[in-house]
């Protein structure tokens, strides 16, 4: 029912807007995770001589959809910890742990590394930066879900006999 309901909008949108605008519509919200992270990377240059230009962001953003790896979710362990930490006054903890928020992409080695041709080599240092810190923070995940879970079930062992 609700798929029927959503071509039945895709349509009136297309009647509105055209096939092409559609299609421009289509690839702007299937890159918004993408967009979420050069708008991060727009954010810290903004401080610096070194500002993204409009159209270096739109290459960026294309870039890391073609290089986008699956985002790796917070397990039940770990999501229990993020709760315990929230406790904690301050919530230092938990703003390391969930720092690359919901509505960015993750970066990948490649995409860094592609970015290199369409960034001047301070604002590509800024990306490389933000790997780095979410490389950190995915360990400081699996850290604390360890911490939670330090004894993971084990399969048993089979001894070959029947």
């Amino acid at each position: 029912l609700v798929a029927k309901e959503q071509d039945a909008i895709n349509q009136m949108i297309k009647g509105v807007i055209g096939e092409a605008g559609f299609t421009q519509l289509s690839n702007y919200e299937q890159t918004l995770p993408q967009r979420g992270t050069v708008n991060e990377l727009q954010q810290r240059l903004s401080y610096t001589g070194a500002p993204l230009s409009a159209g270096q962001a739109e290459q960026l953003v294309q870039i890391l959809a073609t290089n986008s790896s699956p985002r790796q979710g917070m397990g039940d362990a770990a999501a229990m910890a993020a709760q315990l930490l929230a406790a904690i006054p301050d919530g230092n903890a938990l703003r390391v742990i969930n720092a690359q928020g919901p509505g960015t992409a993750p970066l990948t080695p490649a995409a860094v590394t592609q970015a290199q041709s369409v960034l001047s080599p301070p604002q590509a240092s800024v990306l490389q930066q933000m790997l780095l810190q979410q490389q950190a923070q995915q360990q400081l995940r699996q850290l604390v879900a360890e911490t939670m879970n330090p004894n993971p079930p084990v399969a048993p062992k089979g001894d070959g006999k029947k």
